[in-house]
């Protein structure tokens, strides 16, 4: 959940880029249900993309206001 939160995306928007329903998404962050490695891998590249990207927007905005 930390890695989704950090990410800014929703359980919605994971599942998506997951290809998973949001309920498995959910039973994986509450512990009910064990996530497979190669599940695991992707969710870590697609928050640590969306992350990524977050930032960039983030320091543009941030640079766009001090010039104004």
């Amino acid at each position: 959940r930390r890695l989704r939160l950090a990410a800014g995306l929703t359980r919605r928007e994971l599942a998506r880029r997951l290809c998973v329903s949001v309920s498995s998404v959910s039973n994986w962050e509450h512990g009910r249900q064990p996530i497979r490695r190669v599940v695991e891998i992707a969710w870590r590249t697609v928050c640590g993309n969306a992350g990524q990207a977050e930032r960039r927007r983030r320091r543009r905005r941030e640079k766009h206001d001090a010039a104004t």
